[in-house]
């Protein structure tokens, strides 16, 4: 009998986790393509430079939910309640 699929393995946090080692790249084609644009490293987009200038943060989601949704129990769907 075969296994239909393999037994999950747990990811492994790399050494850079919150993945910024490529901003340290200049050589890189998007970066290169904004510069020419007008854009400098350290400023945000938009046209009063007002876009985000950090780098956006990795949580690690450990559950079953879907991205943005939270365990409420008020809305149980119990009819009853209502």
């Amino acid at each position: 009998m075969a296994m239909l699929a393999e037994p999950r393995r747990k990811q492994k946090w790399s050494v850079d986790p919150r993945n910024s080692a490529w901003s340290n790249d200049d050589s890189k084609f998007g970066q290169k393509m904004l510069e020419k644009m007008g854009w400098s490293k350290g400023k945000g987009l938009g046209a009063k430079e007002q876009g985000s200038t950090e780098h956006i943060k990795v949580q690690k989601k450990n559950n079953t939910l879907g991205l943005g949704a939270s365990q409420n129990h008020e809305d149980s769907g119990d009819i009853s309640s209502r």
